[in-house]
């Protein structure tokens, strides 16, 4: 399983996105978790050193997910109302679950211009094709 990895959201995300300016200057953008086994967007563009926010929406998901990077340079990690699930030895650079029904935050800054896979680690769901590319400007 290629590592995944997840960044931060520039205020110029795409405007499928939806990006908006939260109190403390962090861009934020919404990404929805389907039953289909797809991130909604599955493309996010953030700018390295800027804060992100990113909301995870499994609101009408009916099975738990989650968004995982294994390996990027972050700082100032953290989350809100994520769920529980076990991961194994992995060690996330960023890593939130969403129960179904639920959506969540979690806040970062990625330190380093690349691209960065991110995915379900949940069995069987990043091999069916739960993945995503985070493009660190």
């Amino acid at each position: 399983m290629a590592a995944g990895l997840l960044g931060a959201v520039a205020l110029s995300v795409a405007a499928a996105c939806g990006d908006d300016d939260s109190d403390d200057g962090a861009g934020a953008v919404r990404v929805t978790m389907s039953d289909e086994l797809r991130f909604e967007p599955d493309e996010l563009r953030v700018k390295a050193g800027e804060p992100v926010v990113l909301v995870l929406d499994n609101s009408d998901g009916s099975t738990l997910h989650d968004f995982t990077v294994d390996e990027m340079p972050v700082m100032d990690v953290d989350e809100s109302m994520g769920a529980e699930h076990e991961m194994g030895e992995s060690m996330a650079a960023l890593h939130m679950a969403m129960d179904a029904g639920d959506s969540g935050e979690m806040r970062f800054t990625p330190m380093e211009p690349g691209e960065y896979e991110f995915y379900c680690s949940v069995t069987g769901h990043a091999q069916a094709g739960m993945r995503g590319k985070l493009i660190v400007e």
